[in-house]
């Protein structure tokens, strides 16, 4: 016959090792699945960095969005609007986006489209942020300038509210 105390002492090795077992398992499940979240977070975030590149070279490849970055670069620019050489100030972009002068000359007509361009793009960029497709942090160091240049600028704001761009608004408040 089996010795009772032989028995107990095999059941409690048992007992033993299949909790050690069971820890060693659940440590490794658990570190496995953390290593799962973390990975995917990385890829996720490196997704959201190519998306927000991909609209920038979008944005950047477009020549409306350069000559509206120099309209609001410099002081005066002279550009070509519809074969007319045209001179663009201050006082010219003030007009054109204030949402006061009718009617509108072709080459303000022209540069409105222009911003409206822009103003879409800014849209695009807010609600992919809202949306959490893209991060602020991807793509502020590109539009700090611009931005700031124009949200201190009452007509561009006043343009942005009267025409509804409210997304290109938030954009800009942003930056402020």
């Amino acid at each position: 016959m089996a010795n009772p105390t032989w028995f107990l002492l095999v059941q409690s090795i048992q007992a033993s090792v299949a909790i050690v077992g069971g820890a060693v398992a659940a440590y490794f499940g658990i570190r496995s699945a953390r290593d799962s979240v973390l990975t995917r977070r990385e890829e996720q975030k490196w997704k959201k960095a190519n998306l927000a590149r991909q609209m920038m070279k979008e944005m950047e490849s477009d020549p409306d969005t350069q000559l509206v970055y120099d309209a609001i670069d410099y002081d005066q620019i002279t550009i070509d609007i519809s074969g007319n050489k045209t001179t663009i100030n201050n006082k010219f972009l003030d007009e054109a986006i204030s949402g006061k002068k009718f009617p509108l000359s072709e080459e303000e007509i022209e540069i409105r489209a222009k911003f409206d361009k822009l103003f879409v793009q800014l849209e695009r960029f807010e609600h992919a942020i809202k949306r959490e497709l893209i991060e602020f942090e991807d793509i502020k160091h590109y539009f700090h300038y611009y931005v700031r240049q124009m949200s201190h600028n009452k007509y561009v704001r006043e343009y942005l509210s009267a025409f509804h761009f409210s997304l290109a608004l938030d954009f800009l408040n942003r930056f402020s």
